[in-house]
Formats: structure tokens, C-alpha cells, sequence
């Protein structure tokens, strides 16, 4: 997808709580931003857009 049509963005650990997270929309690219924080392990990270939606996976140390 474009980045553009990036309309929302959610992220949660494995226990269901929200993970703050921002985004920046360049020309070409999304740029995720996950504040420094205390909290480990994996994230998962939900994308919403007009055309779907999308998950991935991040390995937070």
C-alpha cells in the first residue's frame, strides 16, 4: 500500500496492552516510531488502511 493511505495504527505485546506508537508518512515510505521504553519481547503492530488491513511482527530488547 501507499503510504499515504496509511489511515490508523495500533500496536499491542502478547497480553493484549497497548504499545504507544506514532508514524511519519514520507513520499515513498512509513516511518514507525516506538518511544524507548521498559517493555520487551513482541509487539504486534496493526495497520488500517481504506483498501485492508495488515499485521506484523516486532522483536522488541
Amino acid at each position: 500500500f501507499a503510504a499515504s493511505q496509511l489511515a490508523r495504527l495500533d500496536a499491542t505485546d502478547l497480553h493484549g496492552r497497548q504499545v504507544p506508537v506514532s508514524w511519519t508518512v514520507g513520499p515513498d515510505d512509513a516511518i514507525l516510531v516506538i518511544p524507548p521504553s521498559d517493555r520487551r519481547g513482541l509487539v504486534l503492530i496493526r495497520w488500517h488502511t481504506a483498501g485492508g488491513t495488515g499485521v506484523v511482527r516486532v522483536l522488541l530488547r
